[in-house]
């Protein structure tokens, strides 16, 4: 089994990013509904604007996971386990 900052990005992604999707997207459609009276120009249920953000929101989970999982792996695990 191979180990490094790919898979701690996946770990981080399954922990944080697959059920931000579960309950964000649902509550997108929710909120655009229930506020579709101040959206100009953009119906309540706007598929371009919905992939987009989703899309913004993945990269940014993303590098948010891989960034200290990038940096978790590029030590030694027992030098990390004599600072602590």
């Amino acid at each position: 089994m191979k180990s490094g900052p790919a898979m701690a990005a996946r770990g981080a992604e399954r922990a944080l990013a697959n059920p931000g999707w579960a309950f964000g997207i649902p509550a997108a459609l929710v909120a655009g509904r229930l506020m579709s009276s101040q959206l100009w120009g953009v119906g309540s249920y706007d598929p371009w604007s919905l992939a987009g953000a989703t899309s913004v929101l993945a990269l940014c989970a993303t590098a948010d996971g891989f960034i200290p999982a990038h940096r978790a792996a590029s030590i030694e695990p027992m030098q990390a386990l004599r600072t602590e």
